[in-house]
């Protein structure tokens, strides 16, 4: 487990969860596993969270959703098409475009694959004005994006000159990849493009170190 604060970034099992500071309260990006939850509490007692932003559904970046949107009475921004997806990481088929993918897909297969999500009055969708609002009424300055393709509903945030894009790339030993394993690969190459395209300075990755 790595904690590395001055950056705002808690890695458990190669998983990272992020916070946004804010002026009026700060946003959670993605929970991690839930048997991380009590280092990721204590992580977070630095911070003042008011909002969650899941990037989206699998079980790695959202088992602890529901518990921490509870203790924090945070809303939860989701894609609208990936909330199906948290409740059970199964119901949807996902393509593998190697060797890895195929592994990565049966290390899921044998894993937890469910999550509970928060009541229907603590969820904003992503695609909806109102997530734009919630982030905006933190003081954090920034763009929700789509970068569907690992999931029908992965979405980004786009801070500055920053991009926090969840599993639509990983940092793999320095060099910026797609993972392996998606619902649409197609999807998934045009998400990856996109990246590039905005430019950010850092990308910070669902898997892997900062890439910049």
């Amino acid at each position: 487990m790595i904690d590395r604060g001055f950056l705002n970034i808690c890695t458990c099992d190669m998983v990272n969860c992020y916070v946004i500071r804010g002026e009026n309260g700060d946003m959670l990006i993605d929970t991690g596993m839930e048997k991380y939850r009590d280092y990721i509490e204590s992580w977070l007692t630095h911070y003042n969270i008011k909002l969650i932003l899941l990037t989206h559904g699998h079980y790695d970046h959202s088992s602890n959703v529901k518990y921490f949107s509870e203790i924090y009475d945070a809303p939860v921004i989701i894609s609208r098409y990936d909330c199906n997806l948290v409740l059970d990481n199964m119901s949807r088929s996902c393509y593998y475009l190697n060797p890895i993918g195929k592994v990565m897909d049966m290390v899921l297969e044998k894993t937890e694959h469910c999550a509970e999500l928060p009541p229907r009055d603590k969820i904003i969708f992503s695609e909806e004005d109102a997530a734009d609002e919630a982030v905006a009424r933190l003081g954090i300055e920034g763009d929700i994006i789509s970068l569907d393709g690992h999931t029908r509903g992965s979405i980004g945030f786009v801070h500055g000159t920053d991009l926090y894009c969840g599993d639509a790339a990983a940092n793999i030993r320095g060099r910026l990849l797609t993972i392996p394993v998606c619902e649409s690969p197609k999807a998934a190459k045009r998400s990856f493009r996109r990246i590039f395209d905005l430019v950010p300075r850092r990308i910070l990755c669902g898997h892997g170190d900062v890439y910049q």
